[in-house]
Protein backbone atom coordinates (compact mmCIF):
# COMPACT_ATOMS: atom_id res chain seq x y z
CA UNK A 1 0.00 0.00 0.00
CA UNK A 2 1.44 3.54 -0.93
CA UNK A 3 0.64 6.01 1.96
CA UNK A 4 1.08 9.51 2.06
CA UNK A 5 3.03 11.16 4.31
CA UNK A 6 0.03 13.49 5.40
CA UNK A 7 -1.65 9.87 6.65
CA UNK A 8 1.94 9.16 7.85
CA UNK A 9 1.75 12.16 10.25
CA UNK A 10 -1.51 11.57 11.38
CA UNK A 11 -1.07 8.25 12.37
CA UNK A 12 1.69 9.06 14.23
CA UNK A 13 0.13 11.52 16.54
CA UNK A 14 -2.50 9.24 17.14
CA UNK A 15 -0.71 6.42 18.23
CA UNK A 16 -1.69 3.79 15.08
CA UNK A 17 1.41 3.56 13.34
CA UNK A 18 2.62 -0.26 11.84
CA UNK A 19 5.91 -1.06 12.42
CA UNK A 20 6.20 -0.63 8.83
CA UNK A 21 4.84 2.71 8.61
CA UNK A 22 6.98 3.97 11.57
CA UNK A 23 10.04 3.20 9.13
CA UNK A 24 8.44 5.28 5.99
CA UNK A 25 8.06 8.05 8.42
CA UNK A 26 11.62 7.52 10.01
CA UNK A 27 13.32 7.60 6.59
CA UNK A 28 11.21 10.98 5.14
CA UNK A 29 11.91 12.79 8.68
CA UNK A 30 15.59 12.10 7.86
CA UNK A 31 15.15 15.07 5.72
CA UNK A 32 15.69 18.59 8.32
CA UNK A 33 13.14 20.13 6.98
CA UNK A 34 10.45 17.38 7.27
CA UNK A 35 11.89 17.17 10.48
CA UNK A 36 10.94 20.41 12.10
CA UNK A 37 7.24 19.80 9.96
CA UNK A 38 6.66 16.80 12.66
CA UNK A 39 8.01 18.98 15.52
CA UNK A 40 5.85 21.88 14.82
CA UNK A 41 3.07 19.61 14.49
CA UNK A 42 3.58 17.96 17.74
CA UNK A 43 3.62 21.64 18.94
CA UNK A 44 0.05 22.67 20.50
CA UNK A 45 1.02 26.53 20.53
CA UNK A 46 2.32 26.12 17.10
CA UNK A 47 -0.16 24.35 16.06
CA UNK A 48 -3.16 27.17 17.16
CA UNK A 49 -0.81 29.50 15.57
CA UNK A 50 -1.04 27.97 12.26
CA UNK A 51 -4.88 27.50 12.52
CA UNK A 52 -5.51 31.14 12.88
CA UNK A 53 -3.52 31.75 9.60
CA UNK A 54 -6.01 29.97 7.72
CA UNK A 55 -8.83 32.04 6.04
CA UNK A 56 -11.87 29.96 5.10
CA UNK A 57 -11.47 26.35 6.15
CA UNK A 58 -13.48 24.30 4.02
CA UNK A 59 -15.28 21.96 6.80
CA UNK A 60 -16.91 19.45 4.44
CA UNK A 61 -13.53 19.14 2.71
CA UNK A 62 -11.58 18.26 5.86
CA UNK A 63 -14.24 15.68 7.25
CA UNK A 64 -14.68 13.97 3.97
CA UNK A 65 -10.66 13.61 4.09
CA UNK A 66 -10.39 12.62 7.42
CA UNK A 67 -13.02 10.17 7.27
CA UNK A 68 -11.29 8.58 4.09
CA UNK A 69 -8.21 8.26 6.69
CA UNK A 70 -9.81 6.65 9.52
CA UNK A 71 -11.61 4.22 7.57
CA UNK A 72 -8.96 2.74 5.69
CA UNK A 73 -7.50 1.71 9.18
CA UNK A 74 -7.29 -1.88 9.17
CA UNK A 75 -6.32 -3.22 13.02
CA UNK A 76 -3.14 -1.50 12.69
CA UNK A 77 0.08 -2.84 14.81
CA UNK A 78 0.14 -0.21 17.72
CA UNK A 79 3.21 1.27 18.40
CA UNK A 80 4.23 3.70 21.58
CA UNK A 81 4.46 7.27 20.66
CA UNK A 82 7.18 8.97 22.61
CA UNK A 83 3.94 11.65 23.43
CA UNK A 84 0.38 10.67 22.25
CA UNK A 85 -1.70 13.40 21.40
CA UNK A 86 -5.25 14.74 22.56
CA UNK A 87 -8.17 14.66 20.11
CA UNK A 88 -8.27 18.28 19.91
CA UNK A 89 -4.80 18.28 19.22
CA UNK A 90 -5.10 15.23 16.43
CA UNK A 91 -8.18 17.29 14.58
CA UNK A 92 -6.07 20.61 14.81
CA UNK A 93 -2.82 19.06 13.33
CA UNK A 94 -5.30 17.64 10.03
CA UNK A 95 -7.03 20.64 9.53
CA UNK A 96 -2.92 22.44 9.14
CA UNK A 97 -1.95 19.83 7.06
CA UNK A 98 -4.88 19.06 4.83
CA UNK A 99 -6.51 22.97 4.33
CA UNK A 100 -3.71 25.53 5.34
CA UNK A 101 0.05 25.34 6.44
CA UNK A 102 0.78 21.52 5.91
CA UNK A 103 3.88 20.82 3.69
CA UNK A 104 1.66 18.32 1.47
CA UNK A 105 4.53 15.96 1.05
CA UNK A 106 3.99 12.44 -0.36
CA UNK A 107 6.11 8.80 0.08
CA UNK A 108 7.56 7.83 -3.08
CA UNK A 109 7.40 4.14 -2.76
CA UNK A 110 9.45 3.74 -5.92
CA UNK A 111 12.20 6.14 -4.98
CA UNK A 112 14.21 4.01 -2.26
CA UNK A 113 14.15 7.51 -0.29
CA UNK A 114 12.76 10.04 1.60
CA UNK A 115 12.26 12.92 -1.00
CA UNK A 116 9.38 15.04 -1.58
CA UNK A 117 7.13 13.65 -4.88
CA UNK A 118 4.69 15.05 -6.81
CA UNK A 119 0.98 14.85 -5.22
CA UNK A 120 -0.77 12.98 -8.23
CA UNK A 121 -0.05 10.65 -10.60
CA UNK A 122 1.30 11.68 -14.02
CA UNK A 123 -0.21 14.11 -15.90
CA UNK A 124 -0.10 15.36 -19.04
CA UNK A 125 -0.75 19.44 -17.94
CA UNK A 126 2.63 18.86 -16.31
CA UNK A 127 5.27 17.42 -18.45
CA UNK A 128 7.09 20.20 -19.40
CA UNK A 129 8.73 20.84 -15.98
CA UNK A 130 10.64 23.09 -14.72
CA UNK A 131 13.49 23.46 -12.00
CA UNK A 132 13.01 25.64 -9.15
CA UNK A 133 15.73 28.54 -9.37
CA UNK A 134 19.20 28.98 -7.41
CA UNK A 135 22.56 30.76 -6.77
CA UNK A 136 23.02 33.05 -10.39
CA UNK A 137 23.84 36.79 -10.83
CA UNK A 138 25.82 38.71 -13.22
CA UNK A 139 28.54 41.29 -12.38
CA UNK A 140 28.69 44.55 -13.72
CA UNK A 141 32.11 46.53 -13.79
CA UNK A 142 32.75 50.08 -14.46
CA UNK A 143 34.30 49.75 -17.53
CA UNK A 144 30.83 47.53 -19.18
CA UNK A 145 32.64 44.23 -18.87
CA UNK A 146 29.84 41.81 -17.56
CA UNK A 147 31.22 38.94 -15.19
CA UNK A 148 28.26 35.99 -14.86
CA UNK A 149 29.04 34.65 -11.11
CA UNK A 150 27.38 31.49 -11.18
CA UNK A 151 29.99 29.72 -13.81
CA UNK A 152 33.09 31.85 -12.46
CA UNK A 153 35.76 30.03 -10.51
CA UNK A 154 36.65 30.81 -6.77
CA UNK A 155 39.18 33.35 -5.68
CA UNK A 156 40.20 36.95 -6.83
CA UNK A 157 37.90 37.80 -10.00
CA UNK A 158 39.23 41.01 -10.88
CA UNK A 159 39.71 44.83 -8.86
CA UNK A 160 37.93 47.52 -8.93
CA UNK A 161 38.57 51.33 -7.86
CA UNK A 162 41.36 49.47 -5.11
CA UNK A 163 38.89 46.66 -3.87
CA UNK A 164 39.48 43.34 -4.37
CA UNK A 165 36.61 41.28 -5.69
CA UNK A 166 36.71 37.90 -4.94
CA UNK A 167 34.35 34.60 -5.16
CA UNK A 168 34.15 32.75 -1.90
CA UNK A 169 34.01 29.55 -1.14
CA UNK A 170 29.77 29.87 -0.22
CA UNK A 171 29.58 31.37 -3.55
CA UNK A 172 28.80 34.84 -3.05
CA UNK A 173 30.99 37.54 -4.05
CA UNK A 174 33.34 39.60 -1.22
CA UNK A 175 35.17 43.43 -1.58
CA UNK A 176 38.18 43.55 0.00
CA UNK A 177 39.57 47.10 0.67
CA UNK A 178 43.31 45.88 1.00
CA UNK A 179 45.59 48.74 3.06
CA UNK A 180 48.32 50.07 0.60
CA UNK A 181 46.25 49.29 -2.35
CA UNK A 182 45.62 52.67 -2.81
CA UNK A 183 42.66 54.07 -5.10
CA UNK A 184 44.30 55.30 -8.36
CA UNK A 185 40.70 54.98 -10.57
CA UNK A 186 39.05 56.82 -7.98
CA UNK A 187 35.34 55.12 -6.54
CA UNK A 188 33.67 53.44 -9.36
CA UNK A 189 30.55 51.57 -8.89
CA UNK A 190 29.63 48.09 -9.81
CA UNK A 191 26.31 46.63 -10.08
CA UNK A 192 24.91 43.01 -9.06
CA UNK A 193 21.92 41.43 -11.10
CA UNK A 194 20.11 38.41 -11.08
CA UNK A 195 17.60 36.91 -13.20
CA UNK A 196 14.73 35.58 -13.03
CA UNK A 197 15.49 32.13 -10.76
CA UNK A 198 18.28 33.52 -9.24
CA UNK A 199 19.74 35.08 -6.04
CA UNK A 200 23.05 36.22 -4.32
CA UNK A 201 24.67 37.15 -1.52
CA UNK A 202 27.59 40.33 -1.87
CA UNK A 203 29.50 41.14 0.69
CA UNK A 204 30.32 44.78 0.27
CA UNK A 205 33.42 46.92 0.66
CA UNK A 206 32.47 47.94 5.30
CA UNK A 207 31.86 44.63 5.37
CA UNK A 208 27.78 44.59 5.59
CA UNK A 209 25.78 41.88 3.64
CA UNK A 210 23.49 41.78 0.97
CA UNK A 211 21.37 39.34 -0.18
CA UNK A 212 19.25 39.78 -3.44
CA UNK A 213 15.96 38.27 -4.56
CA UNK A 214 15.25 36.89 -7.76
CA UNK A 215 15.40 39.78 -10.69
CA UNK A 216 16.80 42.22 -8.18
CA UNK A 217 19.42 44.60 -8.83
CA UNK A 218 22.05 46.32 -6.47
CA UNK A 219 24.66 49.02 -7.54
CA UNK A 220 27.06 50.39 -5.39
CA UNK A 221 30.50 52.32 -5.01
CA UNK A 222 33.70 50.16 -4.95
CA UNK A 223 34.26 52.24 -1.88
CA UNK A 224 32.81 54.12 0.98
CA UNK A 225 34.64 57.44 0.95
CA UNK A 226 31.80 59.62 1.57
CA UNK A 227 30.01 60.51 4.80
CA UNK A 228 27.16 58.43 3.12
CA UNK A 229 26.83 54.62 2.35
CA UNK A 230 24.33 54.95 -0.89
CA UNK A 231 23.22 51.78 -2.74
CA UNK A 232 20.70 51.35 -5.45
CA UNK A 233 17.50 49.00 -4.97
CA UNK A 234 15.88 47.17 -7.36
CA UNK A 235 13.78 43.98 -6.38
CA UNK A 236 14.17 43.00 -2.87
CA UNK A 237 17.15 42.51 -0.66
CA UNK A 238 17.79 41.49 3.05
CA UNK A 239 20.88 43.79 4.63
CA UNK A 240 22.91 43.21 7.38
CA UNK A 241 24.72 46.97 7.52
CA UNK A 242 27.77 47.01 9.99
CA UNK A 243 28.36 50.18 11.80
CA UNK A 244 31.20 52.62 10.54
CA UNK A 245 32.58 55.58 12.07
CA UNK A 246 32.61 59.17 10.20
CA UNK A 247 35.43 60.60 8.47
CA UNK A 248 34.65 63.44 9.70
CA UNK A 249 37.19 65.40 12.24
CA UNK A 250 34.90 67.08 13.90
CA UNK A 251 32.43 64.19 14.42
CA UNK A 252 34.69 61.26 15.77
CA UNK A 253 32.27 59.68 17.20
CA UNK A 254 29.11 60.14 15.09
CA UNK A 255 28.54 56.81 12.36
CA UNK A 256 28.18 56.82 8.54
CA UNK A 257 24.68 56.11 7.55
CA UNK A 258 24.25 53.49 5.03
CA UNK A 259 21.07 54.83 2.71
CA UNK A 260 19.13 52.15 0.61
CA UNK A 261 17.52 54.02 -2.52
CA UNK A 262 14.85 52.07 -3.68
CA UNK A 263 12.55 53.65 -6.48
CA UNK A 264 11.38 56.99 -4.39
CA UNK A 265 11.81 55.38 -1.06
CA UNK A 266 14.94 56.36 1.13
CA UNK A 267 15.59 53.60 4.37
CA UNK A 268 18.32 54.96 6.18
CA UNK A 269 20.19 53.07 8.86
CA UNK A 270 23.58 52.71 11.13
CA UNK A 271 23.90 49.18 11.90
CA UNK A 272 20.93 47.13 11.54
CA UNK A 273 19.45 43.84 10.02
CA UNK A 274 16.55 44.47 7.60
CA UNK A 275 14.60 43.41 4.52
CA UNK A 276 13.49 46.32 1.33
CA UNK A 277 11.01 44.64 -0.97
CA UNK A 278 10.74 46.96 -3.94
CA UNK A 279 9.80 44.94 -6.82
CA UNK A 280 8.28 47.52 -9.83
CA UNK A 281 5.11 45.12 -10.31
CA UNK A 282 4.16 45.26 -6.83
CA UNK A 283 1.74 48.60 -5.55
CA UNK A 284 3.96 49.19 -2.52
CA UNK A 285 7.67 48.97 -1.47
CA UNK A 286 7.62 47.32 2.12
CA UNK A 287 10.61 48.00 4.44
CA UNK A 288 10.92 45.39 7.19
CA UNK A 289 13.01 45.68 10.28
CA UNK A 290 14.23 42.37 12.57
CA UNK A 291 17.30 44.52 14.42
CA UNK A 292 18.20 48.00 15.10
CA UNK A 293 16.68 51.38 13.68
CA UNK A 294 15.60 52.51 10.10
CA UNK A 295 14.91 55.82 8.98
CA UNK A 296 12.45 55.83 6.15
CA UNK A 297 11.64 58.24 3.64
CA UNK A 298 9.00 58.17 1.02
CA UNK A 299 8.89 61.53 -0.71
CA UNK A 300 7.75 63.95 1.92
CA UNK A 301 6.72 61.14 4.16
CA UNK A 302 9.09 59.76 7.35
CA UNK A 303 8.48 57.03 9.55
CA UNK A 304 10.57 55.82 12.24
CA UNK A 305 11.15 52.22 12.70
CA UNK A 306 11.33 49.48 15.18
CA UNK A 307 12.35 45.86 15.82
CA UNK A 308 9.44 43.97 14.37
CA UNK A 309 7.56 47.21 12.65
CA UNK A 310 6.92 47.33 9.11
CA UNK A 311 6.72 50.25 6.58
CA UNK A 312 4.50 50.41 3.25
CA UNK A 313 5.48 53.19 1.31
CA UNK A 314 2.80 53.65 -1.65
CA UNK A 315 3.58 54.80 -5.15
CA UNK A 316 1.76 58.18 -4.80
CA UNK A 317 3.78 59.18 -1.93
CA UNK A 318 1.88 58.03 1.40
CA UNK A 319 3.95 55.87 4.09
CA UNK A 320 2.26 53.58 6.36
CA UNK A 321 3.27 51.76 9.90
CA UNK A 322 2.88 47.82 10.21
CA UNK A 323 3.57 47.84 14.08
CA UNK A 324 3.22 43.43 13.87
CA UNK A 325 4.89 42.24 10.81
CA UNK A 326 4.93 38.92 9.76
CA UNK A 327 8.68 38.40 9.85
CA UNK A 328 8.80 34.80 9.06
CA UNK A 329 6.69 35.69 5.75
CA UNK A 330 9.10 38.77 5.28
CA UNK A 331 11.67 36.29 5.57
CA UNK A 332 10.62 33.19 3.93
CA UNK A 333 12.45 34.02 0.73
CA UNK A 334 15.69 34.38 2.46
CA UNK A 335 15.14 30.81 4.66
CA UNK A 336 14.37 28.98 1.45
CA UNK A 337 10.89 28.81 1.36
CA UNK A 338 7.45 30.35 -0.04
CA UNK A 339 5.20 31.43 2.91
CA UNK A 340 1.89 32.41 1.79
CA UNK A 341 -0.44 34.07 4.17
CA UNK A 342 -3.96 34.91 2.90
CA UNK A 343 -1.77 35.38 -0.40
CA UNK A 344 -3.80 36.55 -3.73
CA UNK A 345 -3.47 33.82 -6.94
CA UNK A 346 -1.97 37.04 -8.49
CA UNK A 347 0.80 37.87 -6.00
CA UNK A 348 1.58 33.98 -5.62
CA UNK A 349 2.30 33.70 -9.76
CA UNK A 350 4.26 36.73 -9.23
CA UNK A 351 6.24 34.80 -7.07
CA UNK A 352 6.18 31.97 -9.21
CA UNK A 353 7.18 34.13 -12.29
CA UNK A 354 10.30 35.67 -10.41
CA UNK A 355 11.74 32.27 -8.90
CA UNK A 356 11.18 29.92 -11.78
CA UNK A 357 11.42 32.38 -14.86
CA UNK A 358 7.93 31.63 -16.29
CA UNK A 359 5.65 33.21 -17.89
CA UNK A 360 1.87 33.06 -16.82
CA UNK A 361 -1.35 33.85 -18.80
CA UNK A 362 -4.72 33.41 -17.32
CA UNK A 363 -7.68 31.55 -19.44
CA UNK A 364 -11.31 31.50 -18.30
CA UNK A 365 -12.90 33.36 -15.20
CA UNK A 366 -9.75 32.85 -12.66
CA UNK A 367 -10.88 34.38 -9.68
CA UNK A 368 -7.32 36.06 -9.20
CA UNK A 369 -8.33 37.87 -5.74
CA UNK A 370 -8.90 34.63 -4.67
CA UNK A 371 -6.64 34.02 -1.08
CA UNK A 372 -4.27 30.99 0.08
CA UNK A 373 -2.28 29.75 2.71
CA UNK A 374 0.82 27.60 2.97
CA UNK A 375 4.50 27.50 3.76
CA UNK A 376 6.48 25.31 0.51
CA UNK A 377 9.91 24.93 0.04
CA UNK A 378 11.66 27.00 -2.56
CA UNK A 379 13.37 23.97 -4.01
CA UNK A 380 10.69 22.19 -4.99
CA UNK A 381 9.87 21.89 -9.56
CA UNK A 382 7.37 24.12 -10.63
CA UNK A 383 5.33 21.18 -10.93
CA UNK A 384 5.27 20.07 -7.41
CA UNK A 385 4.08 24.00 -6.55
CA UNK A 386 1.05 24.07 -8.84
CA UNK A 387 -0.29 20.55 -7.57
CA UNK A 388 -0.06 21.89 -3.96
CA UNK A 389 -1.87 24.96 -5.06
CA UNK A 390 -4.39 22.80 -6.81
CA UNK A 391 -5.14 20.99 -4.02
CA UNK A 392 -7.19 23.74 -2.49
CA UNK A 393 -10.03 23.37 -5.12
CA UNK A 394 -9.38 26.81 -6.05
CA UNK A 395 -7.15 26.94 -9.64
CA UNK A 396 -5.48 24.88 -11.88
CA UNK A 397 -2.61 24.96 -14.07
CA UNK A 398 -1.14 23.96 -17.44
CA UNK A 399 2.86 24.01 -18.06
CA UNK A 400 3.77 24.67 -21.82
CA UNK A 401 7.27 25.46 -22.32
CA UNK A 402 8.21 28.03 -19.97
CA UNK A 403 4.62 28.82 -19.71
CA UNK A 404 2.18 28.69 -16.87
CA UNK A 405 -1.68 28.72 -17.96
CA UNK A 406 -4.15 29.43 -14.50
CA UNK A 407 -7.34 27.86 -14.89
CA UNK A 408 -10.73 28.04 -12.97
Amino acid sequence: MDHTIDELIIKYLSGTLTEEEQVLLDEWKALPQNRLLLDQLSNGDWVKRELQKIGQVKEEQAYNKLSQIYAQQQAPVRMQPKRPRTGWWLAAASLVLFLGAGSWWLWSRGSGKAAPVELAKSDDRFKNDVQPGGNKARLLLADGTEIVLDSAGKGLLTQQGGAKVIKTDNGGIEYQQGAGMGNKEGVVYNTVSTPKGGQYMIALPDGSKAWLNASSTLRFPTAFTGEQRVVELTGEGYFEVQPMASGNQGTRKAKKPFIVQAGNVNVEVLGTHFNVNAYTDEDVIKTTLLEGAVKVVNSHTTGLLKPGEQAQAFRQGTLKTVKQADLEQTMAWHNGVFAFRNAPVLAIMRQAQRWYDIEVVYAGKVNKEQTLNGDIPRNVALSQLLKILEATGSVHFRIEGKTVTVMP
